[in-house]
């Protein structure tokens, strides 16, 4: 509980925790007796309805309060064993607007947290302590912040942020809000431009509320008295949130390429880009200032493509998430997809379906009190300390071992032992040599040597003749000096067995790679691999794939795990073309084939997916991060947990760090582009009404409207909802640069 204030490193401009946000330090600045003390708890409250049954229906919608608390490092922060679910509000049907009568007892309880505190005893130090807790905000879906704020979600005032200055009209039966011109700086040339409503935009973007401000209208709201896929069909259905998350920042965006106009495929390119950056795991104030200025612009360019009736609020929100993010910090902290994860676990505990509430309830117990006692069983197997599905199976070995030897890698399976063919030992037992960081002073001694000889074709010669040579530099210091850092050179000088073992299958650094034949047979793809290496004096990156899994064994006990891959080529238009931030490559050209041995800690895994504009055998590459990886520096004085090392896939996938991915913003050639000249004007049949043309009865009888959530506050049945109320590798120069056209991967 104490991380955030012993361990946690405050690095400037970047946002990896909840501990760097904008709130959480503003938090602190204001109230520094609750910040003295770093075992008091932030917390957050979470709360969604769901219908236990396991059906999409609103016949019954229950709703739990889950409290989470923001103490904790980033591998503990926000998963199931540290959530506690302090309320569960019985069905069938959803509190509403009445939520705060069930929240009471809650609530009060959180106000003595605050105030009074509780005596705490804190095991660490066999002391009791007064323990205190604030939350630091809500997370919910757009319809539950409704009902926990008080703020109408619905409507020509449904963005809390824009509040009472929102840019909204009313189109037949639902209501749209366009007009984000006004976010744009004041010089900029889009505001006198008449090919968006016909007018300039001469409104400044909306004030930003303060807390007084927003304390201030809570005050006067007493006054008022108001299997997814079908292929034939070509739909796409029953979807959960993430998914559409998944297909908006990966796909989408590359489907869109090979069947859209390209100006419409840009601006949804964009809008899935911008939505990828914000999501990733590590954030930049400056990366999220410029996504809250690009995030306008697509916004912008938006309106020239689409009719008003597809701007509804949930759009318009898009403008407001950088701000959010930079406030919060990262947005994995505060997102539903946990907790609606955290909801479905809680669902397969209901067994007598007359009692869905007791059954939950009784389950959470269960689970509590199993959770608590597993983590003091060490002598047995719990959930906390048995390894992960891809535990490495290897830590360092210490000073005494060279890197090279002491790498994270645990081959899958027996493998099979037979003698390594001459060509791929001699390659191999070479690509090891160099790269050792220890061996480096001897590879340059053997070229010098070399370059007084003056031999042809020094880098053949370097290559052919330096194993022998530096076996026998290595006896020679050895016999004379024995030092360690010669020790530690013996194994590798002495040089590899020629007997070796090769695998389909392996786990590096907690990440799972397979050969490509063995991917072949799967849904999956693991094969992907991309290397920083030099080209022509050049660093750039190699894409290729793994072939097999090669595990050179040394004396003493010393092993190194090496890919043999195929590396594609990477000659601009023959075999790499760039377009929009994506790098297409052709999968049947391949170079570097001389040169295919790289080992298993250099690379990082990337897969491929068919390109639709190129078709063919072209393929798009999709970086990623694994998602229980976490890049988070802690302070030097402190000291691993063991269960830090604990994994779960129990996460919804996010990028670990921005990308320069920049939009387009060419006003005049998007404004000429965007502007559809080969298309008739169109005047819509329906009675467009403005904002300001609404009468304060109006507008106020909008405000008392019944917003009876009683669903199970799915966003689509929330949009149906609304439209009805109203009426969303290689290390060498290319010495060997060959192509292959004969062979075909089937990736």
């Amino acid at each position: 509980m104490r991380w955030h204030k012993e361990k946690h490193l405050d690095e400037e401009n970047v946002l990896k925790h909840t501990a760097d946000s904008e709130a959480w330090k503003e938090f602190e600045k204001n109230y520094l007796w609750f910040s003295q003390e770093p075992r008091n708890i932030r917390l957050g409250l979470a709360t969604d309805g769901f219908n236990q049954f396991g059906n999409m229906s609103t016949s019954y919608s229950m709703r739990p309060v889950i409290l989470v608390p923001y103490n904790l490092p980033p591998w503990k922060c926000f998963k199931d064993p540290f959530m506690i679910m302090s309320l569960l509000i019985p069905g069938p049907q959803a509190p509403g607007k009445d939520i705060d009568v069930y929240l009471r007892p809650l609530i009060d309880e959180l106000k003595d947290l605050w105030s009074d505190g509780v005596e705490t005893f804190d095991t660490s130090t066999g002391k009791c302590f007064k323990m205190h807790a604030a939350v630091l905000w809500t997370i919910n879906d757009f319809p539950a912040y409704g009902n926990l704020s008080g703020w109408s979600t619905k409507g020509y005032m449904a963005c809390p942020t824009c509040n009472k200055d929102a840019s909204s009209q009313k189109v037949r039966s639902k209501i749209s809000y366009t007009g984000h011109r006004r976010y744009l700086e004041p010089s900029h040339s889009w505001r006198k431009s008449k090919k968006f409503d016909g007018k300039n935009e001469k409104r400044l973007k909306p004030k930003e509320l303060s807390g007084d401000d927003v304390l201030g209208q809570l005050d006067l709201l007493s006054t008022y008295r108001p299997g997814c896929v079908s292929v034939d069909d070509g739909k796409i259905s029953r979807l959960k949130s993430h998914d559409y998350h998944v297909l908006l920042q990966r796909v989408l965006p590359i489907t869109l390429r090979g069947f859209v106009n390209k100006d419409v495929s840009l601006a949804l390119i964009e809008l899935g880009h911008f939505f990828q950056r914000l999501c990733c795991k590590t954030l930049r104030r400056d990366d999220l200032e410029q996504l809250e200025r690009d995030i306008i612009i697509i916004l912008c360019k938006l309106e020239m493509i689409f009719p008003s009736a597809f701007f509804d609020v949930m759009i318009h929100l898009a403008v407001h998430l950088p701000r959010e993010a930079m406030y919060g910090g990262p947005v994995q902290y505060r997102w539903m997809y946990k907790i609606e994860r955290f909801l479905c676990k809680r669902k397969r505990y209901v067994r007598n379906k007359a009692r869905p509430e007791g059954s939950i309830a009784e389950g959470y117990i269960i689970d509590e009190c199993l959770t608590f006692c597993s983590m003091y069983l060490t002598d047995i197997e719990t959930r906390f300390n048995r390894e992960h599905r891809n535990y490495d199976g290897s830590s360092s070995k210490g000073e005494d071992f060279l890197d090279i030897f002491s790498k994270s890698s645990r081959p899958y399976r027996d493998g099979i032992y037979d003698v390594i063919p001459k060509k791929d030992f001699d390659m191999a037992r070479w690509y090891v040599l160099n790269n050792c960081e220890e061996a480096e002073p001897f590879l340059q001694e053997h070229k010098e040597e070399l370059l007084k000889q003056i031999v042809v074709n020094i880098e053949d010669k370097h290559r052919e003749q330096f194993p022998l040579w530096f076996k026998r530099k290595i006896q020679q210091l050895y016999n004379k000096e024995k030092l360690m850092s010669i020790n530690k050179l013996f194994p590798l000088a002495i040089g590899p067995d020629v007997h070796g073992r090769t695998y389909t299958s392996c786990i590096v650094n907690g990440v799972r790679f397979h050969v490509q034949p063995r991917d072949e047979l799967r849904k999956s793809q693991n094969c992907g691999i991309v290397v920083e290496g030099y080209h022509k004096n050049e660093v750039i990156e190699f894409y290729g794939i793994i072939v097999d899994i090669l595990e050179l064994e040394y004396v003493e006990e010393n092993r190194v795990l090496l890919f043999k891959c195929k590396w594609f080529d990477l000659r601009k238009k023959k075999g790499m073309r760039k377009d929009n931030n994506f790098t297409s490559i052709c999968v049947k050209r391949f170079w570097y084939e001389h040169d295919s041995f790289v080992l298993a800690t250099q690379e990082k895994q990337v897969f491929y997916i068919d390109d639709p504009k190129l078709g063919g055998n072209w393929r798009i590459v999709l970086k990623f991060q694994d998602r229980h990886l976490y890049d988070v520096p802690e302070k030097e004085n402190s000291e691993p947990e063991r269960d830090e090392l604990h994994i779960t896939n129990d996460e919804v996938y996010q990028d670990i760090s921005l990308e320069n991915d920049s939009i387009v913003n060419d006003t005049v050639d998007i404004l000429s582009q965007l502007h559809r000249d080969n298309v008739d004007s169109i005047i819509l049949d329906a009675n467009v009404i403005k904002l300001e043309a609404q009468t304060e009865h109006e507008v106020e009888i909008d405000h008392n409207e019944d917003d009876s959530d009683q669903e199970d506050d799915t966003m689509i049945e929330y949009v149906n909802d609304h439209e009805e109320n109203e009426g969303n590798t290689s290390t060498n120069d290319d010495e060997f640069d060959s192509t292959c056209d004969g062979d075909d991967i089937g990736l």
